[in-house]
């Protein structure tokens, strides 16, 4: 399977949100700082 590391939202562009609404992608895996909090990631 391919896979690329996108920026989140806050990180710049391009970023998730353009990806998703470019229909570039097929599947999401969120996979948070083991240090950070993963509510706090989701609401970026």
């Amino acid at each position: 399977m391919k896979c690329e590391v996108v920026n989140k939202i806050a990180e710049g562009r391009p970023n998730v949100l353009d990806i998703i609404l470019n229909k570039q992608v097929n599947l999401i895996i969120n996979t948070p700082w083991a240090k950070r909090d993963a509510i706090k990631d989701d609401k970026c």
